[in-house]
C-alpha cells in the first residue's frame, strides 16, 4: 500500500476534508496536527522543487515509522 499525504494550511478546509476522508472504511486518516509546515518547511525554502519533494517525503514517512514519537501518539488516539 502506498501512503498518500495531503497537506494544507490552517483555516483552508483541511478539517472538512479530513472528516470526509475519515468516513471511508478503507482509509486511515491522521486526526492530529503534524506541524509539518513549522518543522520541515523552513529547511525547504531555497531548495529546488525536486529536492523539496524528496525532503518532504522523507520527513512525512519518518513520522509514521514504528518507534517515532509521532507514530506512538498517533496509535494512542
Amino acid at each position: 500500500m502506498t501512503p498518500l499525504f495531503i497537506l494544507g494550511s490552517i483555516r483552508s478546509g483541511t478539517t472538512l476534508l479530513q472528516s470526509l476522508l475519515d468516513g471511508h472504511p478503507e482509509l486511515l486518516v491522521d486526526a492530529g496536527e503534524s506541524r509539518f509546515f513549522h518543522r520541515a518547511f523552513p529547511r525547504l525554502r531555497f531548495r529546488s522543487r525536486e529536492r523539496r519533494a524528496a525532503i518532504a517525503e522523507r520527513h512525512l514517512l519518518h513520522m509514521f515509522e514504528p518507534g517515532s514519537s509521532y507514530y506512538s501518539s498517533f496509535l494512542q488516539h
